[in-house]
């Protein structure tokens, strides 16, 4: 009854003033019959019956914010899967021999037992850079761990969607050495100093 008497009421208040009281009255029956014949008639779903979906917007964190929040005893879910290896059974970051070789000679200087763990964040030229630090964190709930005749290597899954399928490797150059992401398959270009790249769309 409230939603024939809202009708009505934009009805009068819309047309009373420009229809003759006459002809006013007779379209006023016959509104009242066909809205009594929609409202007896039409079933208005409940609210409690919508049952679709309802996913909650998750954005990415830096893996550097994950950690700090992860750091004052929140927890960050976020709805990346459980990264898989493929049909080889091979890792989906690939640890060359040489980055091997580096990392455990690292640790084995500085007496620790230290892991290597890859970051990709937006920025650099190419809208992404990757980013590597010695760490003897624990590993968080969306970190994979790779290894290679010992050495350890962390990359989180946001990361590591970035950089599927690539190479870490330990790249000696004229101009110094450092362990660098290579053969990306996911990079479209990528800058002269090897750390920021493109994305494929």
């Amino acid at each position: 009854m409230s939603t024939v008497r809202s009708i009505r009421t934009l009805f009068t208040s819309t047309y009373v003033h420009s229809c003759p009281k006459s002809s006013f009255q007779s379209v006023d029956v016959t509104l009242s019959k066909r809205l009594h014949t929609i409202a007896s008639t039409t079933r208005i779903p409940q609210l409690s019956s919508f049952n679709a979906p309802l996913r909650p917007y998750v954005q990415r964190l830096s893996p550097q914010i994950r950690r700090m929040i992860n750091g004052q005893g929140h927890q960050i879910r976020t709805l990346a899967t459980e990264t898989e290896s493929n049909a080889n059974n091979q890792p989906t970051l690939i640890v060359t021999d040489r980055a091997a070789k580096q990392l455990n000679y690292i640790n084995s200087k500085d007496r620790a037992s230290q892991a290597l763990r890859v970051l990709v964040d937006s920025g650099g030229c190419h809208g992404y850079q990757v980013k590597m630090e010695l760490t003897t964190d624990n590993l968080n709930e969306d970190d994979l761990l790779v290894e290679k005749n010992g050495a350890k290597v962390i990359v989180d899954t946001i990361s590591l969607s970035l950089i599927e399928g690539s190479k870490l490797d330990y790249v000696q150059e004229l101009i110094g050495s450092s362990f660098q992401v290579v053969d990306n398959p996911k990079a479209e270009s990528s800058c002269g100093c090897k750390t920021s790249f493109n994305i494929k769309i």
